[in-house]
């Protein structure tokens, strides 16, 4: 509890030095005719690096988001992505190995039981990490063990095999995806890549690649279809990747690409799914294949 009351007044304290910041910079642009002087007894709004911040009348300017509702959507925001962090080590690691076995004969994938337990409860402690403590070094420190320990987990899985079989290659780089969002992640609470572009390698890579591998796996199995997909199901996988790509990697090294690199993304992503729908509609709304009930 020190710790949290003394992030939130470290919070606390970074907002009133901005609203001073908002204040004097209003105060300086009225002297220079850049700003009417009835902005401040009015009221009105400044741009300061580039976030407009409210002014009140007989008040001094101050952001338009209180600090308990920044606190708050932040926590909802982050508590959410690590819960499904969360899911998908947990539920990743039960059928992912499981998938893998089932569709290469004699391949048996390494459980390793120390990993087995780690990879879930540093996910764990990270999510609670960053809750309380957002972008700390505690946070970092714990983000680097998730990726190592989820990263040792999915070498136990590998086998050169899997790039034969479509419907398991995407798993398992789907999963890389979540093991690369935690590297990028501590990265960013050590401050070697900008903080604001490690969140795209957890949602459109992991979630994204994960659920398109999913669905269409899901959708041969349980409807009694061999578990085979066409090339274009194929080229949809392949297209998610390079959206995630795009969005997750490339801005980081090039961030003045970052608009048309948001945009070819968001179309990739858009693609893929289309495909899926295409593909995937008349399996869906049809009868099993083997004739069984569902």
């Amino acid at each position: 509890m020190r710790l949290l009351d003394g992030a939130v007044r470290g919070q606390r304290n970074q907002r009133q030095q901005g609203d001073a910041e908002v204040a004097e910079t209003l105060q300086q642009a009225v002297q220079c005719g850049l700003v009417d002087d009835g902005a401040s007894d009015d009221g009105g709004a400044v741009v300061l690096g580039g976030e407009v911040h409210s002014v009140e009348p007989g008040r001094p300017a101050r952001s338009e988001m209180s600090f308990d509702a920044d606190l708050v959507a932040r926590g909802v925001v982050t508590t959410g992505l690590a819960g499904r962090q969360l899911v998908i080590v947990v539920m990743g690691g039960r059928v992912i190995p499981f998938f893998t076995e089932r569709a290469l004969q004699g391949f048996a994938p390494k459980r390793r039981l120390p990993m087995e337990w780690l990879s879930p409860l540093s996910v764990l402690a990270f999510l609670v990490t960053e809750l309380l403590l957002p972008d700390s070094i505690a946070g970092g420190v714990l983000s680097a063990l998730a990726a190592v320990s989820n990263g040792v987990r999915l070498i136990g899985w590998y086998t050169k095999r899997i790039w034969s079989v479509p419907l398991l290659w995407v798993l398992h780089v789907g999963y890389a995806w979540i093991v690369a969002g935690f590297l990028l992640k501590a990265l960013g609470s050590f401050g070697v890549v900008p903080p604001q572009f490690t969140i795209h390698a957890f949602t459109v890579g992991g979630i994204g690649v994960l659920t398109l591998g999913m669905m269409a796996r899901v959708s041969l199995g349980h409807t009694g279809r061999p578990l085979r997909i066409s090339t274009s199901m194929t080229l949809a996988f392949i297209l998610i990747n390079l959206a995630a790509i795009l969005r997750g990697i490339i801005p980081i090294l090039f961030q003045q690409w970052l608009p048309p690199l948001v945009a070819l993304s968001g179309s990739l992503w858009i693609a893929a799914f289309t495909i899926f729908l295409g593909i995937f509609t008349p399996v869906l709304t049809q009868s099993r294949a083997n004739g069984r009930p569902g």
